[in-house]
């Protein structure tokens, strides 16, 4: 995870923070590709993974040829309902409030002489900033079919989101960023999607705004990153860049 712009921030103290976490209320990344995944059946990359698993099903010898197409289908569509648990992923807690725990400029609210953990500071971001997000969830279907177990190849889910976010503001306790709310947000993301060797393409892409008008509070809070901690995750980031980017070049 990453951000392409620091914030300016101000600064000011409010009172202790409510004991309470909103995560009923909070939206996430599968309620934004839901609408998308619901009609995947029409893509190009939905298409190449039923022959192949059609293909695969001939090999087995279980079902009757003309069941085969439902079938298989349908365990895709079983994937993809596992895809959405496993995307279940808080927008507001684990994306932004995780970036934004990684600003250098939020270093010295680790300091609890400076910033009594009695009290909460707000601070304002206050330029645009775009964070950029990835995750590769993975599921490996077993199915059991008239008392044969078929185990299936991996199938995986790159995930690449883009999100603009203005007017931001976040309240910090005892290091840890404990709500926050944005003036406006929009995504921009697509799912792909990998199965065995030879298949992998564009599964969904979607882009629009996302309505994020109130505070979102998180019982345990975020704990603000350490220098160290920045510093290994912006090397594991370049490291995961330079890879990819040696793998496409071979």
């Amino acid at each position: 995870m990453d951000t392409t712009q620091h914030p300016t921030t101000e600064t000011s103290t409010m009172q202790s923070i409510a004991d309470h976490d909103q995560s009923s209320a909070r939206p996430t990344l599968a309620e934004f590709f839901r609408s998308s995944l619901s009609t995947v059946t029409n893509n190009e990359t939905f298409k190449q993974v039923k022959t192949s698993l059609q293909q695969e099903a001939k090999t087995v010898k279980v079902l009757p040829d003309t069941f085969n197409n439902e079938f298989y289908e349908t365990v895709f569509l079983f994937v993809l309902k596992k895809l959405d648990e496993l995307i279940a992923i808080d927008i507001p807690k684990d994306i932004l409030a995780e970036a934004w725990s990684k600003y250098k400029a939020l270093q010295e609210y680790l300091d609890a002489e400076k910033y009594s953990p009695e009290k909460l500071f707000k601070v304002v971001l206050m330029l645009e900033q775009t964070i950029k997000a990835e995750y590769e969830p993975s599921f490996k279907p077993v199915v059991d079919v008239f008392g044969k177990t078929i185990e299936l190849e991996e199938f995986k889910f790159p995930i690449n989101l883009e999100i603009v976010v203005k007017a931001g503001e976040i309240g910090i306790q005892s290091g840890k960023i404990v709500n926050l709310s944005v003036g406006s947000c929009s995504i921009t993301g697509n799912i792909n999607c990998k199965y065995g060797e030879g298949i992998e393409g564009l599964l969904v892409q979607k882009e629009e705004p996302l309505e994020l008008n109130q505070v979102y509070s998180f019982k345990e809070g975020i704990p603000i990153k350490t220098l160290e901690e920045i510093t290994k995750s912006m090397q594991f980031w370049k490291q995961k860049t330079e890879s990819e980017s040696g793998e496409s070049r071979s």
